[in-house]
């Protein structure tokens, strides 16, 4: 009798390519006291897709580089909820691994309640993004070779963030910056 060859399910495959995206270090760009936040401008990537932060292939699409929480309240896990669309033109059955980092937390005090960095212990994250994208777009399909999925990005408060995008080819990071 021949050996059974063992194929991993999808779900297997899945998990072992977001495992290896994983153990990408996250690179923290430095910033001296002084110096602001570096934010990614938003530029235009699509004519029927908002203007989007990073240099891509995957790009968040969040209102701009500076992003107010004026009228925020805390939400899931006391943070801010930040509505952010990750839009991709890469190839279909790419997993996208997202990471966020606190560069530099304002700790400051804000009219009502402090804000000032916290751990994220135990809070998400990292966002796995994956081929199984079937969000419709202004009513229908996303323009030919996009993908998008919809999420928001919890943070702590004033500050400036960046996420760290790995695809199995690259490796980038987009700067924003939370302000009053």
């Amino acid at each position: 009798m021949a050996p059974e060859t063992v194929v991993p399910s999808l779900d297997a495959r899945s998990a072992e390519s977001f495992d290896r995206l994983a153990t990408r270090a996250v690179g923290i760009p430095v910033l001296q006291a002084a110096d602001p936040c570096p934010v990614d401008r938003a530029e235009p990537i699509e004519p029927r897709i908002a203007p989007a932060l990073g240099t891509g292939p995957v790009f968040p699409v969040m209102g701009g580089p500076r992003l107010s929480l004026a009228g925020a309240v805390r939400g899931p896990f006391e943070r801010f909820a930040l509505k952010t669309l990750w839009v991709s033109v890469d190839p279909a059955d790419e997993r996208i691994l997202i990471r966020i980092t606190a560069i530099r937390p304002a700790n400051v005090t804000w009219p009502g309640f402090a804000v000032g960095h916290r751990p994220f212990d135990g809070i998400p994250s990292e966002l796995r993004l994956g081929p199984d994208s079937n969000l419709q777009f202004g009513g229908g399909p996303m323009p030919e070779g996009w993908r998008a999925w919809s999420s928001s990005t919890l943070v702590d408060g004033l500050g400036c963030y960046s996420f760290q995008i790995d695809t199995a080819r690259a490796t980038s990071n987009v700067i924003f910056e939370v302000t009053p």
